[in-house]
């Protein structure tokens, strides 16, 4: 990995946490600093909420290879997260020399939602890997492998979903959206708030995709249930949501970040 001190025009961040961490959303978001000739940050997460829970008496991790229960402490968490750091960090560098961009990696305590908006006051692009799973397993094998992939609708690939309000921000997030789905074949759904501008947002959208097929779907424009539900009933492979305070959605990633089955994608 090059300096980490490199700077270009464009910024992505993928933030990540032994529970998120998977193969699949840290080559896409390779991918995707690839496609905007961008450094990629890889902000690895040490959630401070496990070794909170390596405090308490009853506390267990399981062997994977004997299955035996042993007492879990802060020092076992402390080594499961750096085995996971470094094997992020190995993957992120193969990665970025195959696709030729800048990429570097840092590693913080803390919170992983509110790691994840502090960086996205800092960075243009600012993926999530929020692929649902087990929070904590201590063990050979990391813990970003032991991942399932995201929902998938049956008989083909889920549909790439994106958010739009008509902001600047919304029409970058639209443009990533439409080439990511192009790539992988997937269809489009595009998210507008059902209100008296649905019509007119739409015919916005139509004319950014360039004659992309899409699927226009309108929603409240800040009810993350009804957007998580829309998703889960198709399935999903990503979401693309505008952030920024022009941005009708910008107080939504905190929220939907628990409510996803598939990464998340915020464009500033």
């Amino acid at each position: 990995m090059s300096d980490p001190n490199t700077t270009t025009e464009t910024r992505v961040t993928l933030v990540i946490d032994a529970s998120r961490g998977s193969v699949e959303t840290l080559k896409t978001a390779v991918d995707i600093a690839a496609r905007a000739q961008a450094h990629l940050m890889a902000l690895f997460i040490e959630d401070i909420s496990l070794f909170s829970l390596a405090e308490l008496p009853f506390a267990r991790e399981l062997d994977r290879t004997s299955g035996a229960a042993r007492p879990l402490d802060r020092h076992a968490v402390a080594r499961a997260l750096q085995a996971d750091a470094e094997r992020i960090r190995q993957l992120l560098q193969s990665e970025s020399e195959q696709r030729q961009i800048s990429a570097s990696m840092k590693v913080v305590r803390g919170h992983y939602i509110s790691a994840a908006m502090e960086a996205a006051e800092q960075t243009d692009v600012v993926i999530l890997s929020n692929v649902p799973g087990i929070r904590l397993r201590t063990a050979t094998a990391p813990l970003w492998a032991q991942r399932r992939p995201a929902n998938r609708a049956a008989g083909g690939p889920s549909p790439v979903w994106a958010l739009f309000d008509g902001s600047p921000a919304a029409a970058r997030a639209l443009a990533m959206a439409r080439d990511f789905s192009k790539q992988h074949g997937a269809g489009l759904v595009v998210l507008i708030p059902n209100d008296k501008a649905f019509k007119q947002l739409a015919g916005e959208a139509k004319g950014l995709l360039e004659g992309a097929p899409a699927r226009y779907q309108p929603i409240a424009a800040l009810d993350p249930q009804e957007i998580s539900g829309a998703m889960s009933a198709e399935g999903s492979r990503m979401l693309f949501l505008p952030r920024g305070k022009s941005s009708a959605f910008d107080k939504l990633p905190a929220v939907l970040v628990g409510e996803l089955a598939c990464p998340l994608v915020m464009v500033s």
